[in-house]
């Protein structure tokens, strides 16, 4: 979710930290910014904070979306 950008390193850490205090362990070799990983961790939580979560990568969804269409994927109907 974070790209290349050079914050993305610290967004790793921060994202890591979030899933650990609410008890997300990752088993898998995901990068913690793995889409259907920060899903996952959304659909346990409350669902105001799940719903803040989603405001949050609103902007990157949009973006997917747009670049998906662009492409005439198939799954642009998804976004």
């Amino acid at each position: 979710m974070h790209g290349e950008s050079r914050d993305r390193g610290q967004a790793m850490v921060d994202l890591l930290a979030q899933y650990e205090q609410h008890g997300l362990q990752l088993n898998s070799r995901e990068l913690p910014d793995h889409l259907p990983l920060y899903l996952e961790y959304l659909a346990q939580l409350p669902q105001s904070e799940a719903v803040e979560g989603l405001k949050d990568i609103a902007p990157i969804l949009a973006l997917l979306s747009a670049r998906l269409q662009q492409r005439e994927s198939r799954y642009a109907v998804l976004f």
